[in-house]
């Protein structure tokens, strides 16, 4: 895989080549001895030498860092992994030729190059990554799109899967000119300032070891919710970062993979497939795509991310999965905070900044920030390991803001709501942070007002407490089947020590003391009325909420009857009764 490509900077003469070999700036040569025992030297190939090992911070999967010169005299580098050169040299040697290499003919010189790459040993290592963003849990260097590393030069970007990164993810004008034509804008402007503190709450995510967060920006028309996307891709690149909900799932898994760590932008939700985004939703916050099959049968590595999402669209998720037939799940619903992105004084703005309409302040920001762009999001991290003590102080810091928007809402605070408030709270601290490393021109405060006012609509917007309650208790109830169904559940035929209940096909039927240890430190009876509202719980007889277990379970205890296709239902907690 190639990495930078540079203009000749140190010969490639200076890296001793093995015994045998000879550099020099016209290229390698064999040196071999006559007849006549004199010292002759045979041209082998144009100027190429192998200047470091690396591996990857497991200290497997080494490489070869390879250098050579082209007939212009431009200096390719190229990381090669080790086993190619046993199973599939040919494949090395195309790779050199398509570079510019140049080799002497025959056989032999093919052996005698062969020799000179496996057995070239140079002193020099490095490490290798194949993950933009964090380059591993450690959060010590961070890999952008372009290759630029920040933290440490001594680690490469390797991955067959992203070989060019994420070309968007690339650098244009100063952070100064960024502050003050893009950032100073959306001060007053709740939407744009939270969209772009989502924006900076990527590196965040695995940084704190946080859930992967994500707003949709739902709104009319031309109402600036596409502005406000843009201006948040301008923290990190382009605005080509900004992609269409159209993508195919596989589409989707690449393009979180490049977005590790930074922000995911999805466009136009009306666009996607109403059947698939659900689990779309579920996979990108989730943090990782399908596992796959190499040829041989064995697991490929699964592809995994942590970032931020944004999304916009002229209707909202659960119309969306309402054209299939379905309905949201909290699981989505927490990962997808929806914000009206129209209903503020002009849309999604309330400030124009010396503008005399909305069209006009979008048409403003959105082309300074298609100029001056992804030199926010770098400066950011910079700062981020510069104060490594965030890392342990942020945390709290979030909770205390979660605490008290969530008391002022007179919300549960270990619930759904809780869980959306913490996102927001984290957003806002990401703003603040931004504002304290004087990579924005905010003061510190503005973000996090600019949040709590999103909190405020958001809350304005839920349906009566009792929806988070149910949806709560179906996800429990789901989780725990899904981890114990095929060892704690006895089937027919079958013997269990203790079991937690009892199971077929399309039945569980979960004893009391189980049921209470999932549900514990809530009401039993309260969570089985929550189930059977519903209609995962089927009640039995009469007035009972617990049904006879089957005729072959010994006694038949009453038991929770819950439908099996719980367990795989990632959508619509309703479709079972239909």
């Amino acid at each position: 895989m190639d990495g930078n490509i540079t203009d000749t900077a140190t010969p490639l003469s200076a890296h001793i080549p093995p015994e045998g070999f000879i550099s020099t700036d016209n290229g390698i040569f064999i040196e071999t001895t006559s007849k006549d025992g004199d010292i002759e030297q045979e041209w082998l190939c144009s100027p190429i030498a192998v200047v470091a090992l690396g591996r990857n911070t497991g200290n497997n999967g080494w490489c070869r860092w390879i250098e050579l010169v082209d007939a212009d005299g431009v200096q390719h580098e190229w990381h090669v992994p080790q086993a190619q050169f046993n199973s599939s040299f040919t494949k090395v040697l195309d790779g050199l030729l398509d570079r510019g290499f140049r080799m002497a003919p025959g056989t032999n010189a093919k052996k005698h190059l062969a020799q000179l790459l496996t057995s070239w040993a140079p002193t020099k290592r490095y490490h290798t990554t194949d993950r933009l963003g964090w380059s591993d849990s450690t959060c010590t260097r961070f890999v952008l799109g372009d290759m630029r590393v920040i933290g440490g030069k001594d680690i490469v970007f390797l991955n067959d899967s992203v070989q060019r990164g994420e070309p968007a993810m690339h650098s244009r004008g100063s952070l100064a000119t960024w502050r003050s034509e893009v950032s100073s804008r959306c001060k007053g402007n709740p939407v744009l300032m939270t969209s772009v503190s989502l924006a900076f709450a990527g590196p965040l995510v695995e940084f704190l070891n946080r859930e992967i967060a994500g707003m949709h920006l739902k709104g009319m028309s031309s109402s600036g919710k596409t502005t406000s996307a843009k201006v948040a891709a301008s923290v990190w690149g382009s605005p080509e970062l900004v992609k269409d909900w159209t993508a195919t799932k596989n589409a989707m898994e690449g393009m979180a993979a490049v977005a590790n760590s930074s922000l995911l932008i999805l466009n136009e939700i009306a666009e996607a497939s109403a059947k698939e985004i659900g689990d779309a939703i579920y996979m990108l916050g989730n943090g990782q795509g399908k596992a796959r099959s190499t040829s041989s049968g064995a697991l490929r590595n699964t592809t995994k991310w942590n970032m931020t999402i944004l999304s916009t669209g002229e209707i909202t998720l659960a119309e969306k999965m309402a054209e299939a037939g379905q309905s949201t799940m909290m699981g989505q619903t927490v990962r997808m905070i929806e914000v009206s992105a129209d209903t503020r004084r002009y849309g999604a703005f309330d400030v124009l900044h010396g503008e005399t309409n909305g069209g006009d302040f979008a048409q403003r920001i959105e082309h300074a920030a298609s100029q001056t762009y992804g030199v926010a999001g770098p400066a950011f991290v910079h700062e981020l390991l510069k104060n490594s003590r965030i890392r342990s102080t942020l945390p709290d810091k979030i909770k205390a803001i979660a605490s008290i928007w969530q008391s002022s809402l007179g919300l549960e605070g270990d619930g759904p709501a809780g869980r959306v408030l913490g996102h927001l709270a984290m957003i806002a601290c990401a703003g603040q942070l931004a504002s304290m490393f004087d990579v924005t021109d905010w003061d510190p405060q503005e973000p996090v007002s600019a949040a709590w006012e999103l909190a405020k609509e958001w809350a304005d917007l839920q349906e009566r407490p009792e929806k988070f309650e149910i949806e709560a208790t179906v996800e429990r109830t789901r989780d725990y089947l899904l981890a114990h169904g095929e060892t704690r559940f006895q089937r027919a035929g079958t013997s269990i020590d203790s079991p937690a209940g009892y199971r077929d096909d399309s039945w569980f039927y979960v004893s009391a003391d189980t049921w209470n240890e999932i549900h514990a430190g809530h009401s039993p009876a309260e969570q089985a009325n929550y189930l059977r509202a519903s209609k995962w719980l089927v009640p039995g007889d009469g007035k009972n909420i617990k049904s006879k277990t089957p005729n072959w379970v010994a006694g038949r205890p009453r038991a929770y009857k819950i439908r099996a296709e719980i367990i795989t239902a990632m959508a619509d907690p309703k479709k079972a009764a239909a």
